[in-house]
């Protein structure tokens, strides 16, 4: 093997070169630009913008691995593919598979120092204007595009190898869709809990790329015995399912707005919105009486206040007290709390600014410093230098320190903007399950040890900074309960949760001074609950949402498609991996067409292909015909 290893680094090592060169224009680059966008913005805005609304500052960098996992495929194996210099390789006395897996083994290993090199880079770059934190945040961010350019290596090689050009196309687009994968979102975290699929189709090319370099090496023929086909036939059963429905979702799938329900104050009764097709919405009562969207519109005053206004309808009275627009736009609270917004499914960056709640001026401004927990420390460091604020650290850890805080925190929550009328700063819940809240007054801390049980089993909190100042927030336990919080003295109001799931449901809270709703909703259908002032249950309705019509081309087409694989945010930034089988025809559609087809090829394949073909319809329905045809006999060969 070490002769080969010198022929490959004598080949490689000026293209290696040229693709070093490249990836530090990119670096070079990289860092002018962001140097650029911290001379054009102030520091403290550029923190928010990337630690908070989520800014990609790695922008770019996804199709950098990507390019040079395709560029070394390219420049390793075509030469020798081109001159027919492998072939003759393959045809020495040592075994194939160990020496395409030598090939492989050198390629990886550039990748994964030019991987590692570019890593490196990117870490210091980032590491002049931010700290770890973030540094860690974009390393992670690059995890999925690293693998996309393994895939990108692998599937270049398999198809520079395979010897029949249909083939070629398939290898092809087996790559493109993984790597299609590989860039779904940059999102941060996006892809913490859905990297190991990724990777382990990136593996699946290990054993399938010396099938096809013996298939290479005999110029086609029959399928040579080993893993490398069974690996082949994964991959291209699990593209299928993940296409199947994109391209059917392409197709078909119309956009559905989720039904919404509300208790009317005027009526006393809770009517919906609904929508059936395309731009057709059902309004309608509780009772089933449909109604015309003036009518609707006019039953919910506390939210179509605008539109009652100009149709000279204001001011209205209910229970006898009279509301104008300002009134019933004063008068309305809405909470709302998606599977987005949930702690544990979000990826932030933990290192927050906390505001001056008392900056002696109209406007809110951002502070020069942010804020970081560690494992015995409130630390503060200034975004212009990343130095620490060691004053500042000091009081805050101390005033902590004083109310009984245990070090980390388990849980740190606020809204770290400007945009709002003022600042409550952060609740944040300790190592030992107590909730604090902690605020930035005159520059001095403000720290109070909330009553809010430490057994409670805090999921997620939510700040919601309202000018009615009646209540803090939401908080939402690992059980599924709901609470309001109530400023001044912590006390948690229960909400209706009866049939809420929170990683797959909005909820949302319309408060107004006559009849308070709950309604809580995802793609199946809604539930609603109305409300006393005092937020005591009244009544509950909840309605199914319409089933969405499809037309005969789209069941014609699902009759084909056995099961889906979906790699998607359902309700959040992380993507998930699920699997939904289809309907039980499209496995008897399959088997059918697999044995109209082995029928067809009775004289060309061999008994043990036909059975090979109808073993993987009857597993995997069409998609398992789509491998058994793609992986088998490249010409007809004799019958057994």
């Amino acid at each position: 093997m070490r002769p080969l290893l010198l022929k490959e680094w004598i080949k490689l090592r000026g293209r290696l070169a040229a693709i070093l060169l490249g990836c530090v224009a990119f670096h070079l680059y990289f860092a002018m630009t962001l140097r650029q966008k911290f001379t054009l913005e102030h520091a403290e805005m550029v923190f928010y913008q990337v630690g908070r609304i989520g800014q990609n500052i790695v922008a770019g960098f996804e199709y950098v691995p990507l390019a040079i996992g395709a560029l070394l495929a390219f420049v390793q194996f075509a030469p020798e593919v081109a001159r027919g210099h492998l072939r003759l390789s393959l045809h020495l006395p040592i075994a194939t598979n160990r020496l395409i897996l030598a090939h492989l083994a050198v390629g990886t290993a550039v990748l994964v120092t030019l991987f590692a090199l570019n890593a490196a880079a990117l870490a210091a770059i980032v590491g002049i204007w931010f700290p770890a934190e973030f540094v860690t945040s974009a390393l992670s961010a690059a995890v999925p595009w690293m693998v996309a350019g393994l895939v990108a290596y692998f599937g270049g090689v398999a198809a520079m190898l395979e010897p029949q050009a249909i083939r070629r196309v398939a290898w092809l687009i087996v790559t493109a869709a993984i790597v299609a994968l590989c860039h779904l979102s940059t999102h941060r975290g996006a892809y913490d809990d859905a990297i190991w699929g990724l990777i382990l189709l990136a593996l699946l090319f290990v054993p399938a790329i010396p099938w096809v370099a013996r298939r290479f090496r005999d110029g086609g023929g029959a399928p040579s015995p080993g893993v490398g086909r069974p690996a082949a036939i994964v991959l291209i059963v699990a593209v299928c399912a993940i296409a199947a429905p994109v391209a059917t979702g392409t197709l078909f799938d119309a956009q559905m707005e989720e039904t919404q329900i509300f208790f009317s104050p005027v009526s006393r009764t809770f009517v919906y919105r609904e929508h059936l097709r395309d731009h057709e919405f059902r309004h309608a009562t509780r009772e089933g009486a449909d109604l015309d969207r003036k009518t609707f519109q006019t039953l919910l005053p506390f939210i179509y206040n605008r539109d009652m206004e100009v149709w000279g309808l204001l001011p209205v009275t209910i229970d006898g007290r009279a509301f104008d627009r300002r009134a019933l736009a004063d008068e309305r609270m809405i909470f709302e709390l998606k599977p987005r917004d949930i702690a544990d499914r979000r990826a932030d960056v933990p290192v927050y600014p906390l505001i001056e709640s008392e900056p002696g001026q109209a406007r809110l401004q951002f502070p020069e410093d942010v804020f970081r927990f560690t494992a015995e420390r409130m630390e503060f460091l200034n975004v212009d230098t990343l130095a620490v604020e060691a004053a500042t650290t000091r009081i805050f850890t101390e005033a902590l320190a004083e109310k009984g805080f245990a070090f980390p925190p388990r849980l740190v929550e606020g809204r770290a903007t400007i945009l709002k009328p003022f600042d409550e700063g952060y609740l944040v819940v300790d190592a030992k399950g107590a909730v604090f809240h902690i605020k930035r007054a005159g520059g001095r801390p403000r720290v109070v040890r909330t009553p809010i049980p430490a057994d409670l089993g805090i999921r997620s909190i939510q700040v919601v900074e309202n000018a009615q100042r009646r209540f803090l927030g939401l908080l939402l336990s690992r059980d599924g309960r709901l609470f309001l919080i109530r400023n001044g003295d912590y006390r948690l109001v229960p909400l209706p949760t009866a049939g809420y799931v929170p990683d797959a449901m909005d909820y949302k809270l319309i408060m107004n001074p006559v009849a308070p709703t709950a309604t809580w909703s995802h793609a199946a259908g809604a539930r609603a609950a109305a409300l006393a002032p005092d937020l005591t249950l009244v009544d509950t309705f909840e309605r199914a949402a319409p089933e969405r019509p499809r037309g005969w081309a789209e069941r014609v087409v699902r009759t084909f498609v056995p099961f889906e694989i979906r790699l998607e945010a359902r309700g959040g930034d992380r993507l998930e991996w699920s699997f939904a089988a289809g309907a039980w025809t499209a496995f008897a559609v399959s088997l059918g067409l697999a044995m109209i087809v082995g029928g067809l090829d009775r004289r060309r394949t061999s008994r043990r292909e036909r059975l090979v073909t109808v073993a993987l319809t009857i597993a995997f329905g069409m998609f398992g015909l789509i491998a058994a045809r793609l992986t088998g006999p490249a010409w007809p060969e004799r019958t057994a």
